[in-house]
């Protein structure tokens, strides 16, 4: 048996690399964090201090018996609040940095209002009494008296990024009337931390790239023999056991690795001289014992024929049998092998295929489905290619049909055939046979079309119960690939029909009878346009009165 594998596995050379230069990326984007959170530590206290220092001589310039005498916005043709709004554009004056400046203060109600403002704009003062929404823990401690207060984290609004101070104005009599605030623009502080931030990204991706360069010398000088061992280790599974190799290297362990390998070698070459080599060739090569034993799936099984074999192949000589057969079945197996199916056997002139399994495929009807197509458009280029040297052509019908089957390995413990099994199988192969009522040269089952409309033109043919089934089933004739456009002929033809055979199972004989008509106007050799109109006259002649099923008994395979 096969050594248990790992779902996920890596080359050596690629697991050394990786592990080396994922530690240093590690290391160096976690000491690139801790140094730019380190460094925008410092820029952001330096930030902090500033406005403290700021905010702190500021407050000292504010008059607060004048700023307590302004409580009305006509207020601010004053001389009070021109001479504080002079002395806020002091305060501005003094740093860069400084955007906003404002005194507010606690109204008697607890909310927060604003007094002077620095800004003379008419779009951005505020007017004195108008209240300041939503204040920050920092400007109500202020407020209530616990002195200079300076937010820890930036603001962002749609002016921009911000710090915000607030230190106590105070009367005469000593007593608290307000805050003076200043808002001071953090984008430079912001620019900054990105630069920093973009600096050591650019170093710690110059260190990994200078270590990659560094593993992938060490890993290659290590894995190198290995790699050759690995070759020699997949020949000896072939059953190739007759090369030497010469394995340099200064590991203890890959040099044990090596002698082992060629003292197995020497072991399998004495071995093979005791029994048949072919047979242990198999048994190295085999990665898991063949069981019997299935299980039920959901697949599209197929089946082909070709019509009236006999007669055709009596027409032609054995030489000439043969290598057409030979040519049909290597045209109609790669198309099908391309489409994902797995041919299960060959019946003579017939095909049996399924889709879904071994591999899964969940689409698997629509790969079938294009098999098919692929197939027709295969024979009649062989019959062209048949005619143009005399033989005669060939017709090959399809049965399709998709449903839960058993697969799996079926036979005794020495002799096994992996196959499918079950009714749906059965039933793909009545479908092939209803082709020739039909006229038709693929027909699908019911649960096969509603897994491809869309992608074909499925025609709806009938309703039948086929040999050896009392339930009735819907049938279908698969026409082609769908182009998606419905000006088509094809596409116009399959919707006339499927209108047809609506009305037609509707018990809307009359209607139905003038399409089926016209369909077979359009293709004076539409067999099935034939068969449903002349039911449509029976019908509408005798009526089967309310039993009718709509559905015919099939009694041929």
């Amino acid at each position: 048996m096969a050594a248990a594998r790992n779902k996920f596995e890596i080359g050596i050379h690629v697991g050394i690399t990786t592990a080396l230069v994922g530690l240093v990326l590690i290391t160096t984007l976690g000491l690139s964090v801790a140094i730019f959170l380190r460094i925008q530590g410092i820029l952001r206290e330096d930030l902090r201090k500033q406005l403290y220092n700021t905010v702190a001589v500021g407050a000292l310039l504010i008059d607060g018996d004048l700023h307590e005498s302004l409580h009305d916005p006509s207020d601010r043709d004053s001389t009070a609040y021109h001479t504080l709004q002079r002395a806020l554009v002091e305060i501005r004056g003094r740093a860069l940095e400084i955007e906003y400046v404002y005194t507010m203060r606690l109204t008697d109600t607890g909310t927060v209002e604003f007094v002077v403002d620095a800004e003379t704009n008419p779009d951005y003062v505020s007017e004195i009494g108008e209240e300041y929404p939503d204040p920050t823990p920092e400007l109500l401690a202020s407020l209530q008296g616990a002195g200079i207060q300076i937010e820890r984290e930036f603001a962002e609004d749609d002016w921009g990024v911000w710090l915000s101070g607030f230190a106590p104005v105070f009367g005469r009599d000593g007593v608290q009337v307000g805050v003076l605030g200043i808002d001071m623009a953090a984008e430079g502080i912001i620019a900054n931390e990105r630069q920093t931030l973009l600096g050591l990204i650019v170093i710690a991706a110059v260190i990994t790239a200078l270590v990659m360069i560094a593993s992938i010398i060490l890993s290659r000088w290590i894995t190198a023999p290995l790699a050759l061992l690995e070759r020699d280790m997949q020949k000896i599974k072939r059953f190739q056991i007759d090369d030497e190799i010469q394995v340099t290297t200064a590991f203890r362990e890959i040099r044990t690795m090596a002698d082992v390998t060629e003292n197995l070698k020497e072991s399998l070459q004495s071995f093979k001289r005791y029994v048949p080599a072919d047979l242990v060739a198999e048994l190295i090569a085999q990665n898991r014992r063949a069981e019997l034993g299935g299980a039920r799936k959901d697949l599209t099984i197929l089946f082909s024929d070709i019509e009236n074999f006999t007669t055709w192949s009596e027409t032609l000589s054995p030489e000439d049998l043969i290598s057409i057969m030979a040519k049909y079945f290597a045209g109609m197996t790669e198309i099908i092998m391309r489409n994902h199916g797995t041919v299960d056997k060959y019946i003579g002139d017939a095909i049996m295929a399924f889709w879904g399994a071994p591999r899964e495929l969940e689409d698997h009807a629509t790969h079938a489905c294009r098999a098919a197509v692929e197939c027709i458009e295969f024979q009649h280029s062989l019959t062209a290619e048949l005619s143009a040297q005399g033989f005669p052509p060939l017709n090959t019908r399809f049965g399709i049909n998709s449903g839960e089957v058993l697969v799996g390995n079926v036979g005794y413990e020495n002799r096994l055939n992996y196959t499918v099994l079950g009714d749906h199988v059965n039933l793909a192969s009545r479908l092939e046979g209803l082709n020739k009522y039909y006229g038709t040269n693929i027909i699908i089952s019911d649960d096969t079309a509603q897994r491809v409309q869309g992608s074909f033109h499925v025609r709806a043919l009938d309703a039948v119960a086929v040999k050896g089934k009392s339930a009735h089933i819907r049938i279908h004739e698969l026409r082609g690939v769908s182009s998606g456009k419905p000006e088509e002929f094809e596409a116009r033809f399959t919707e006339i029909a499927n209108r047809a055979t609506q009305l037609y199972f509707s018990r809307h004989w009359v209607e139905a009878l003038p399409l089926f008509e016209k369909l077979r106007a359009a293709r004076p050799n539409d067999r099935t346009s034939e068969v449903m109109a002349k039911r449509c006259r029976e019908l509408i002649q005798t009526d089967p009165g309310p039993d009718w099923g709509g559905y015919v008994v099939m009694r041929d395979k």
